[in-house]
């Protein structure tokens, strides 16, 4: 745990100037930049990069627009198209505070299995890097996800600090002398944006208790009907001119 936050005060030490990927330079052989984030492709399959973003709120708007231009081309949703685009107009409405910088690396899938350890269980290495994002120190500085408690994660949507994150906190704080990352540890608005973007419609169980965690993570409420927001959604946003699901 002590190697865990040592690496996040290093992290903390090599601050970056935009939102996007790490790419190799243009301009200095050897050495990498901050590219765009994502990117789509045009009619005729050209890559249209988007970013290097300045703050979260473009990142996320252009982020969440892009998903809506795929529910309307069909690629993404084709069964849950208006669900979808409701959850996204609640997306919008609610993003994590707005950081303008600087930014910081972080590792997407922090899971156990891209950690490295040597058989006194010393981190040596941490692999599969390439989806790394330079993001927003609130994001990049979340628990990694080896610490989270997955069964209240997933299952019933509550993001409450498990006893690992509580140690990492702890000891950011007592021997690492970082107040402002042990308070980030346990933070998961942004981890619970990019679940809800990044989670499959159509497996309609699974979604809704993905985007029941976000839901109480955003508003602070502690239960969640997905047919009260249902309605209440459609009616502050319309359709979209999307039709509705035909899987719930």
């Amino acid at each position: 745990m002590r190697q865990l936050a040592d690496i996040y005060t290093h992290l903390e030490k090599h601050p970056l100037g935009a939102i996007g990927r790490l790419q190799p330079s243009s301009s200095s052989a050897g050495q990498s930049e901050v590219g765009p984030a994502f990117f789509d492709y045009d009619s005729s399959g050209r890559a249209v990069p988007f970013g290097p973003f300045d703050n979260t709120d473009d990142y996320y708007k252009a982020l969440i627009q892009q998903k809506i231009d795929l529910i309307k081309t069909g690629e993404i949703a084709p069964s849950a198209p208006l669900d979808q685009y409701l959850v996204y107009k609640s997306l919008l409405d609610r993003l994590p505070r707005s950081e303008q910088g600087p930014f910081f690396l972080r590792h997407v899938d922090s899971r156990d299995v891209n950690f490295l350890v040597d058989p006194d269980y010393n981190i040596t290495g941490i692999i599969d890097l390439e989806l790394a994002i330079v993001t927003a120190k609130g994001a990049a500085f979340q628990s990694p996800l080896l610490l989270y408690n997955l069964g209240e994660l997933y299952h019933e949507g509550l993001s409450t600090p498990s006893e690992d994150e509580k140690r990492l906190a702890k000891i950011l704080q007592e021997e690492m002398k970082s107040d402002k990352l042990s308070a980030l540890v346990a933070q998961k608005l942004h981890f619970r944006v990019e679940q809800v973007t990044e989670t499959n419609p159509e497996d309609g169980k699974n979604f809704t208790r993905v985007f029941s965690g976000w839901w109480k993570a955003a508003t602070g409420e502690q239960a969640f009907d997905w047919d009260i927001w249902y309605r209440n959604a459609l009616d502050k946003y319309g359709d979209g001119g999307f039709m509705p699901s035909t899987i719930r």
